[in-house]
Order: structure tokens, then C-alpha cells, then sequence
């Protein structure tokens, strides 16, 4: 096998970090994972917003399709099928 291991996790503190110094420079090394995790969080937040903004909009135009549809129904009376979406 070349490389790594498909389930490696590096750990987050080792030799090369410690060199540096508890409480110095090295604790900026050993802490930047977590700058990469509050961007992944505020990454995922976002995603969630912006996909409850699409759902909201796709409710929004189901709706007024719907209204639409009655409407045309009472001017029109009976039910009238839909000229787009499946036909049966």
C-alpha cells in the first residue's frame, strides 16, 4: 500500500508542534484547526440557509400556481388541467 491509510487521523498535537513551545507560538499551530472548523460550521449554517430559502420559495409558487389554477377554474368553471407538470 502506497500513502496513507484510508481512515488516518493525524492527531493534533506531536513532536514538531511541541518543539515549539507551550504557550508560545506553537499553541497558534496547534489551535488553527480550529479556525477551519468555525469556517466549515459557518460554511454548513449558510448552506442550511440558503437551502430553506429555496424550499421557501418553491412553497411560494406551488402556492400561487394553485390560486392561479382556481381562479381560472371559477372564471372559467369545471376543473381545468394543467398545461405543464405530469398529464394523466
Amino acid at each position: 500500500m502506497i500513502g496513507l491509510p484510508r481512515d488516518y487521523v493525524p492527531t493534533l498535537e506531536n513532536e514538531i508542534t511541541e518543539s515549539l513551545g507551550a504557550g508560545g507560538a506553537g499553541d497558534s499551530y496547534k489551535n488553527s484547526w480550529v479556525h477551519y472548523l468555525n469556517l466549515a460550521r459557518e460554511a454548513a449554517d449558510r448552506a442550511d440557509a440558503l437551502g430553506e430559502q429555496i424550499v421557501q420559495a418553491g412553497l411560494g409558487m406551488d402556492l400561487r400556481s394553485e390560486q392561479a389554477q382556481r381562479e381560472v377554474e371559477k372564471i372559467c368553471g369545471g376543473t381545468q388541467r394543467r398545461a405543464f407538470g405530469r398529464s394523466n
